[in-house]
């Protein structure tokens, strides 16, 4: 049944949580540019990258996802603690190096997801708490822009995130780590969101 009150019509916009390489959206499948970063030794790059995407994250209907995906494993030991979580409160979002080549990295960025009966979609756009900046979890609409800061945080890490206000039902974070050479794996965790902060349930 539809997750009453989440967002609709959203889609993934490229690029979010991607290390080495951020693409500008300005609707599905078309891109208004495309920078490319590399990681420095230490994996952190002072470059900060502003982008916006016109993708509104307002209009599809979310609904349960079917057994068949969440028996699916994830290529990565990503968790989240607590789990399950209340919508609006503090988690902590953490990567394990288990299996994963060693200076292997993650980025600042990951990507908040819904099923829409179909596909995983992205409707929100969540933001590591690192360094001195907070956690941000950011919806997408169009004419929201974006600052990512484009830097690799080592693996294993653990570091908190805010969970977007969202109806209780089932979501998906979708993670990617850059190890040697370029090479990508994409990685998610399964978080179940029961009330609002500040609810009685």
């Amino acid at each position: 049944m539809p997750i009453q009150g989440a967002s609709r019509n959203a889609r993934s916009c490229p690029g979010f949580g991607d290390l080495g390489r951020l693409e500008l959206c300005d609707k599905p499948g078309r891109h208004n540019g495309e920078v490319s970063t590399r990681l420095g030794l230490l994996g952190l790059l002072a470059l900060r990258i502003s982008f916006s995407c016109a993708i509104s994250a307002s209009e599809t209907s979310c609904v349960e996802p079917p057994g068949s995906e969440l028996a699916q494993a994830s290529p990565t030991a990503l968790t989240v603690e607590p789990n399950p979580v209340v919508a609006g409160s503090e988690a902590m979002l953490s990567i394990a190096a288990d299996g994963l080549p060693a200076d292997t990295n993650v980025g600042a960025g990951a990507a908040w997801q819904c099923w829409n009966g179909s596909e995983w979609i992205q409707t929100h756009h969540i933001a590591r708490g690192w360094g001195d900046g907070g956690a941000q979890t950011i919806e997408l609409a169009p004419a929201v822009t974006i600052t990512v800061p484009s830097i690799g945080l080592p693996v294993p890490s653990s570091y908190p995130i805010v969970i977007p206000d969202v109806a209780p039902g089932l979501y998906r974070i979708e993670d990617r780590v850059v190890g040697p050479g370029g090479v990508t794996i994409t990685g998610f965790v399964f978080v179940e969101v029961r009330g609002l902060r500040g609810s009685k349930e």
